[in-house]
């Protein structure tokens, strides 16, 4: 299935206005491994509207980190991160994997030698998805309304034994 215009990563620094607020979404490579990150800014205050999808993103970004745990294939977290956002009343892709309103992505991917590689936390069938200790990976989950501009969350973690 074609990424969606919300799924591709920019290229290259590429700012979007949405009313007062700036979503940027660099990507770079440095030192031979890359990074890549997201993170909104609103002038002045965050309208009541973008508070709320902010401090939703927010809720489910710290129940996902405190459920990871060293062995478990990274697609458990996926469907976590589904239920946490459909209780909440968004649309996700496991409900309609066509919709580009809500939940729309994967939570997150593997960081190293490629911006996207394993663990792949949208690839339930792969028995070796396994976070494993050492391996560095994306947590970022995101709510997108093209009409209110969500607000994606967002950390770079890496895997210890255990959690």
């Amino acid at each position: 299935m074609p990424a969606s215009p919300q799924q591709r990563h920019p290229q290259r620094p590429d700012p979007t206005w949405q009313d007062d607020c700036l979503r940027y979404l660099p990507l770079r490579k440095g030192g031979g491994y890359f990074y890549d990150f997201t993170r909104t800014w609103c002038l002045g205050y965050a309208p009541e509207e973008v508070q709320t999808l902010y401090d939703q993103v927010q809720s489910v970004y710290n129940q996902i980190v405190s459920e990871l745990e060293a062995g478990v294939n990274a697609a458990h977290f996926q469907s976590r991160t589904c239920d946490l956002f459909e209780e909440q009343g968004h649309p996700t892709i496991r409900q309609n994997p066509a919709t580009e309103c809500g939940y729309v992505h994967s939570l997150g991917h593997g960081v190293g030698l490629n911006i996207h590689e394993k663990p792949w936390f949208s690839r339930p069938d792969d028995p070796t998805n396994a976070l494993v200790p050492g391996s560095v990976f994306t947590v970022e989950p995101g709510l997108y309304y093209p009409t209110r501009d969500g607000r994606p969350a967002g950390r770079h973690l890496l895997c210890h034994a255990g959690r």
